[in-house]
């Protein structure tokens, strides 16, 4: 079967649903190599467990000036150092070309991040193998993500943009997402886009080993055991509404932030969780995050905490029971997708046959 070398960004939102689709890889039968440093490769345990097959290639994380001692995760960083997360990890190169040449069976393509590994394009290019980009969004946001960093994240320029041009041109794309979901919007990134057919939707992936609790198996330990929160979700039948609000890994909110939405949620009479993580190193107040286009945007903008615990009141209230029934039913798409003869499960049997051929 088709060898496959697989190099995540190590960022939890990009590197757990690159293992997810590892796991669904693996299950098609491929043969995979995952990229690892040191301190992650814990991260892979329940996938590696379920497939022994599975090599993993560990190499030491390069040092860099600008990254604190120990770093090999950008949980533990603020956004601003993407750049030299980035610029550490393009030193692997060399090293993996020296790998490809010793290996009895070299990797036929290499999948890898839609947005913040764009040195392993030229990479791929240099082995004369294939390249996927995988993307951990959905098709609108992946293409929200691609535009916005060639419009908005200009400092990130060199690393980011580069390897979104990159793309258009790159053998094949992965999405999170699924056809009944997005089949308007993938035809456009055929068409308008990527310029080519290779792109499959694949999502949502369903928990490795079937097991609900995997993905917090993943991220490590809580101060609340995962089945109370299990227990806590279950418990509220009532207006059976959950909302999310997440403002990704790297983002970290100052004081006045934390103390608006602490106010607009408890203004709101909601029932709520609220996760907390520990203080980043070398965070700055400069790269704080809110954006919410009907309550507030900008990076450091305060938001109003009673128009938020308006628009909290609004997600959760029996008014918005046709929206409710629509994600209700498109729950239902979703898993259909994901099961086997789903579209989700064609899509990945086609990129199978595909990366064989």
């Amino acid at each position: 079967m088709s060898h496959v070398l697989v190099i995540p960004y190590p960022a939890p939102g990009h590197l757990l649903p690159t293992l997810d689709l590892c796991n669904q890889l693996a299950l098609k039968g491929l043969t995979l190599t995952i990229l690892v440093t040191p301190k992650n490769l814990p991260l892979l345990q329940p996938l590696l467990s379920l497939h022994p097959s599975i090599e993993t290639l560990v190499f030491p994380f390069p040092s860099h000036p600008n990254l604190p001692p120990g770093i090999e995760n950008m949980q533990e960083l603020p956004i601003s150092y993407i750049p030299s997360i980035l610029s550490a990890l393009s030193t692997f190169h060399d090293p993996l070309v020296q790998w490809f040449q010793s290996h009895s069976s070299p990797p036929i393509a290499i999948i890898t991040d839609s947005f913040f590994t764009t040195w392993t394009h030229p990479l791929a290019s240099h082995l004369g193998i294939k390249n996927l980009a995988f993307s951990p969004l959905n098709a609108h946001g992946t293409l929200g993500w691609w535009k916005a960093l060639e419009n908005r994240l200009k400092n990130f320029e060199h690393f980011v943009v580069e390897g979104r041009v990159v793309d258009m041109v790159t053998w094949g794309v992965i999405l999170n997402s699924f056809n009944e979901l997005e089949e308007g919007m993938l035809e456009y990134l055929k068409k308008n886009v990527v310029g080519h057919d290779n792109i499959w939707a694949v999502g949502p992936f369903l928990p490795i080993g079937n097991d609900p609790l995997s993905a917090s198996k993943k991220c490590g330990s809580s101060s609340i055991p995962e089945t109370e929160v299990l227990h806590w979700l279950n418990s509220c039948h009532v207006d059976k509404s959950v909302v999310y609000i997440g403002f990704g890994s790297q983002i970290r909110l100052t004081n006045n932030q934390m103390h608006a939405l602490a106010d607009a949620l408890e203004n709101s009479g909601v029932r709520f969780i609220w996760s907390v993580k520990d203080p980043m190193k070398g965070a700055n107040n400069e790269l704080d995050y809110f954006n919410d286009h009907d309550v507030c945007e900008g990076l450091k903008t305060v938001p109003d905490s009673v128009n938020l615990a308006r628009v909290l009141v609004g997600s959760m209230s029996v008014t918005s029971d046709e929206k409710r029934s629509k994600a209700m039913e498109l729950g239902k798409l979703a898993l259909n997708a994901a099961k086997h003869g789903g579209s989700s499960d064609i899509a990945l049997d086609d990129l199978v046959k595909k990366l064989s051929t």
